[in-house]
């Protein structure tokens, strides 16, 4: 039987700000070309969320994020190198306007509404995390 160990975690989170009553979800784009939402590796000591808020003030600058409680959703994957990778995503709203990408890691990012942001993500696990995401802001908001 093939184990079903966890070689690697990522963590990062749905970002979104609602203007004239309609959510706009960040995505960005990195210098591979995968575009999704802003993630990164957990280090040693960390939580989850201690590492989504690290990674995603190191890749965009945002300091700032409202925690939605209850909303984690994760995916298993593997990577080019053949290691199996969780990668964990929460969901968080922010105010900050501006953006700043992390040099030599990201090459783009876009505030997209929902159909729009689900054209732009490239794997099909994310674009359902983000509809996940939106699901749940309709319920709970």
């Amino acid at each position: 039987m093939k184990s079903e160990k966890i070689d690697e975690k990522s963590c990062g989170a749905v970002l979104y700000q609602t203007d004239h009553n309609v959510r706009y979800y960040l995505i960005v784009e990195s210098t591979s070309g995968h575009i999704s939402f802003p993630k990164g590796h957990i280090e040693s000591g960390e939580t989850e969320w201690e590492t989504a808020c690290r990674e995603i003030y190191e890749e965009t600058g945002i300091q700032k994020m409202n925690r939605i409680d209850g909303f984690r959703e994760s995916f298993v994957c593997l990577t080019e190198k053949g290691n199996r990778k969780e990668i964990v995503y929460f969901l968080a709203k922010f105010a900050e306007k501006t953006i700043v990408l992390q040099d030599g890691e990201l090459i783009n990012s876009q505030m997209l509404p929902l159909e729009e942001a689900c054209k732009r993500i490239n794997t099909q696990e994310e674009r359902e995390i983000l509809r996940k995401a939106e699901e749940y802001l309709e319920e709970n908001e």
